[in-house]
């Protein structure tokens, strides 16, 4: 290698089906964290007049050891208050919700 020059690394994996859908329903991979995070934002954020404060989700996937786990929260914008999840119960919920499996 030439000094001062940098080898491109390695590929970006295939998307799998689980990211894919992800992708498809609005979440986005997070650009200043490691692959596997995502996010989306929902919502109009104004949480006047009885509409809907905007709220963030969260979808992480996690790999250790050759197994596989995800975890999910949600957040209110405004508050920044999340309830606890438990993660097996969030990622069903986005799941059902999002229609995966259909």
């Amino acid at each position: 290698m030439e000094k001062g020059k940098v080898e491109p690394g390695p590929p970006a994996p295939a998307l799998g089906e689980q990211e894919a859908a992800l992708l498809a329903a609005g979440f986005k991979q997070r650009e200043d964290q490691p692959p596997g995070r995502y996010r989306r934002l929902t919502g109009d954020g104004s949480n006047r007049n009885g509409w809907p404060a905007a709220q963030y989700h969260y979808i992480r996937r996690n790999e250790y050891k050759g197994k596989v786990n995800w975890n999910a929260n949600c957040y209110d914008r405004i508050s920044w208050v999340s309830p606890k999840f438990d993660n097996a119960i969030a990622c069903l919920a986005f799941a059902e919700v999002e229609g995966w499996g259909q």
